[in-house]
């Protein structure tokens, strides 16, 4: 036996060469080749060539040769070797967590993927867990082309988890890949912060506030409507009340048109100190036009 050499440790993931080139017979006649291994006391046939290769897992292996003449006679070589046993390790840059912030108080269904390495591919336990104050959610993920992994033995992981916060805050993701390979757990971590938002409840006060706005708006404007209305009927008694004076202005020969101008010209005056009072305090325009009405029917009469 030529290779694997008796007593070597091989790195993890090694491709091993099995070579029966040393064995010789003398006479030529060998006709055949086996290569086996011992697994718990019980040979396992792995190769009927005089060279070949091939992987291992993690740990000691007993590797076995036999060669056989023409004649039947045959001749046993025994090795025994190690590979060690990688460990697995998660590419934390590589993590997608989807969504990464959801609402307290709604499901919500998280995605988490991540990127796996083992050389020796022996790693077949990859766990996640959300923690959220008192309440925890575990998962597992896969690598198997099941649920949302997309294609099987990529090195991608992927699993989901149902949630339901209760209050917000910042929920805490951990992932943990175990290699139980040589029977000596081996584990790679990593880690990721979430975010749990609080339940939006001001829309309904907005709307409440809002109505209320527009119903003061509405109250507002009628009164104003009111007192404009007011303040012209005000008005026209007044005009009235000069219509009368100017009758009487042409029976004892005094200039009606003069004391028509002056008074357009005092009611126009009137009315704009109305308008002013109105815009300083519209609560005092009604007692304001009472006093204009008032001030309208006191007129002295010739």
């Amino acid at each position: 036996m030529t290779s694997p050499e008796n007593g070597r440790y091989y790195p993890p993931a090694s491709a091993l060469l099995l070579s029966a080139n040393a064995t010789v017979d003398y006479d030529g006649d060998i006709v055949g080749y086996q290569w086996f291994e011992y697994v718990n006391g019980t040979e396992v046939l792995l190769l009927e060539e005089k060279w070949g290769m091939i992987y291992f897992g993690p740990g000691s292996h007993h590797i076995a040769l036999y060669a056989e003449d023409t004649r039947g006679a045959g001749e046993w070589a025994h090795v025994n070797i190690t590979l060690g046993d990688s460990a697995p390790k998660l590419n934390q840059s590589s993590l997608i967590v989807k969504p990464m912030s959801f609402t307290e108080e709604e499901l919500t269904t998280i995605e988490v993927s991540i990127e796996l390495t083992d050389l020796d591919g022996t790693t077949e336990d990859v766990a996640g867990q959300i923690t959220h104050g008192i309440q925890i959610w575990n998962f597992v993920l896969n690598d198997a082309g099941e649920g949302r992994d997309l294609v099987a033995g990529d090195g991608i992981w992927t699993g989901t988890v149902d949630v339901e916060a209760e209050g917000a805050g910042k929920p805490h993701l951990r992932i943990v890949a175990t290699d139980m390979g040589s029977g000596e757990a081996k584990v790679s971590i990593a880690t990721a912060d979430l975010l749990v938002k609080e339940m939006e409840t001001d829309m309904p006060w907005v709307t409440v506030g809002g109505s209320i706005g527009g119903i003061i708006l509405l109250i507002f404007l009628a009164n104003m409507f009111v007192s404009f209305r007011r303040r012209r009927l005000a008005s026209m008694d007044v005009i009235g009340s000069w219509t009368s004076f100017s009758d009487a202005t042409s029976s004892v020969g005094i200039d009606q048109a003069s004391v028509v101008d002056a008074a357009e010209e005092s009611a126009v005056q009137m009315e704009n100190d109305l308008q002013m009072q109105e815009i300083q305090n519209p609560l005092d325009v009604q007692t304001a036009e009472g006093s204009e009405i008032q001030s309208g029917k006191d007129l002295p009469k010739i």
